[in-house]
């Protein structure tokens, strides 16, 4: 999905609806009776606060008549106008001045032909003949006219789409930030949900290899993976845990592998001093440990050796490259799964370090 491309669609400004006729009527009744009111309340304002001028109740009955008559036939023109030219553009505002300039000068012209139509149908509510309208088109004083109704149906038009951009700026950005969240927690939630499968089908691999070398020791094997997958179990679901945790069940987890590679498989915790504000992606240490495992071959005459630290607010993990015949030069899933998880959490990277005898991955904590 491409945000840049995402229109935001406000219906409930849309006279013009896309739920039948009548729904769309009924909108434009009931705004009619709000304009209609908003239009008599300001006109009779306007007449006692800016006439010097005695008026008696007829002359303020007939003025408000008459500018209700112009008002609310060139507010719906325009607010049709208006959605039409919202849908030719698909409600789009990528180019704010040209739609800008495009709706004001639509509304002009619009405004003053209709306005001259309201201009006749009074001069025939008056008495005037046709001769007179014909008289009054082609005079002078019909390109005053036009100009004041173009003037106005602007400035007012100019103002609402300032604020209709002011609102789409708004939306788009809200929309944005809730897609960014949205895949956000979806990739957070795929990538938990090949935590738990990777995790148990590495153990029972452990499991199954003890079997045959030492049933005792399988049995022990099996009492603490109960204990380490009910850990797995209650932290996956979280987007953090306390580092102390982690750390904690990294040396179970280390505990569990060692008993099937023995001596094969040496690891030192260097001794950390633990903070509750110290946070870490929850079995992001496992993983990084059985990527340790994974790529590189483990033997008594040549054991693999882990060091884990805490340095500058980062866990860091090394481990002596040994690789297998079979290794593919790549991250791996569970390497690359902590990279991505981190980029959707902290603003610190996820750090890879390699040199010719040691490999090293550095994985920020976060700060509650």
């Amino acid at each position: 999905m491409n945000t840049t491309n995402t229109h935001i669609i406000d219906k409930h400004n849309l006279f013009l609806k896309n739920n039948g006729i009548i729904k769309a009527w009924k909108s434009l009744l009931k705004q009619a009776v709000i304009v209609t009111v908003i239009i008599i309340a300001t006109t009779i304002c306007s007449l006692y606060l800016f006439t010097n001028k005695e008026l008696n109740f007829n002359d303020v009955l007939i003025i408000t008549a008459w500018s209700t008559f112009y008002s609310l036939p060139m507010f719906f023109i325009n607010a049709i106008l208006f959605d039409f030219i919202e849908y030719k553009r698909n409600f789009n505002w990528s180019k704010p001045i040209l739609r800008f300039i495009e709706g004001i000068i639509a509304s002009g012209i619009v405004s003053a032909v209709f306005g001259l139509l309201l201009v006749a149908i009074q001069l025939l509510i008056n008495g005037k003949s046709f001769e007179d309208l014909l008289s009054f088109y082609t005079s002078k004083e019909v390109f005053g006219v036009m100009q004041r109704m173009a003037w106005i149906s602007m400035t007012i038009s100019a103002f609402f789409y300032v604020i209709n951009f002011v609102k789409y700026r708004e939306k788009k950005k809200v929309q944005v930030q809730e897609f960014k969240n949205d895949k956000v927690n979806s990739e957070h939630e795929a990538l938990k949900s090949q935590i738990g499968p990777h995790f148990l089908f590495n153990s029972l691999n452990v499991l199954n290899g003890l079997i045959d070398e030492n049933k005792d020791k399988a049995q022990e094997f099996v009492a603490e993976l109960s204990t380490v997958y009910r850990y797995v179990l209650t932290q996956k679901e979280k987007n953090t845990v306390p580092l102390e945790e982690e750390i904690q069940f990294g040396k179970t987890y280390l505990n569990l592998v060692q008993k099937r590679f023995e001596e094969g498989l040496q690891y030192e915790f260097k001794p950390i001093v633990f903070h509750d504000d110290m946070q870490i992606v929850p079995l992001s240490l496992q993983l990084l440990l059985e990527n340790c495992i994974k790529h590189n071959a483990i033997s008594e005459s040549n054991p693999l050796k882990i060091f884990i630290s805490l340095k500058d607010d980062y866990v860091v993990v090394t481990n002596n490259i040994n690789p297998k015949k079979t290794n593919e030069n790549s991250l791996g899933t569970g390497l690359q799964s902590i990279v991505n998880r981190y980029q959707n959490l902290s603003e610190d990277k996820v750090l890879i370090e390699k040199n010719e005898s040691y490999f090293t991955v550095k994985i920020p904590i976060i700060s509650t």
